[in-house]
């Protein structure tokens, strides 16, 4: 009875602790520099060094200099040391892509917008490209 007890315990902490563990985890690969709260423990990663955006921070930046960010699906489509390709639709059948090229803690940013009408990606010829620069 008594080791039941104890082998009960033993797992109850593997697991309280495994989770903690992969808070931290994700908290380091998001690459933001926000706090999360989880029960009394509190995680806290700093900005990553590297020039690659995440998901969230590429919203943010084209936010800042009033683009547009795609309304459905959005998801990073290829990604280099310094270059980071976003995608995500627009409408019915509408598909956007941006790219963010990364120079020191300037980021240039090409949005273009698109449509997946026919089965294959094509720019809309009616709707010029837009072009940014902002600071990181």
């Amino acid at each position: 009875m008594m080791k039941k007890i104890y082998v009960r315990w033993v797992l109850a902490l593997v697991i309280v602790v495994g989770i903690g563990t992969a808070a931290v985890l994700v908290q380091q690969q998001d690459g933001g520099s926000r706090q999360e709260k989880q029960g009394t423990t509190t995680v806290k990663s700093s900005q990553s060094k590297s020039n690659v955006l995440t998901l969230s921070e590429a919203e943010s930046l084209i936010e800042k200099v009033g683009g547009e960010w795609p309304s459905d699906s959005q998801k990073i489509l290829s990604q280099s040391a310094d270059t980071t390709l976003v995608g995500g639709g627009a409408g019915a059948k509408g598909y956007d892509k941006i790219t963010y090229r990364i120079d020191g803690q300037q980021v240039h940013i090409h949005e273009e917008f698109g449509t997946l009408d026919g089965g294959k990606y094509s720019v809309l010829g009616y709707m010029p490209a837009k072009d940014y620069t902002v600071e990181r």
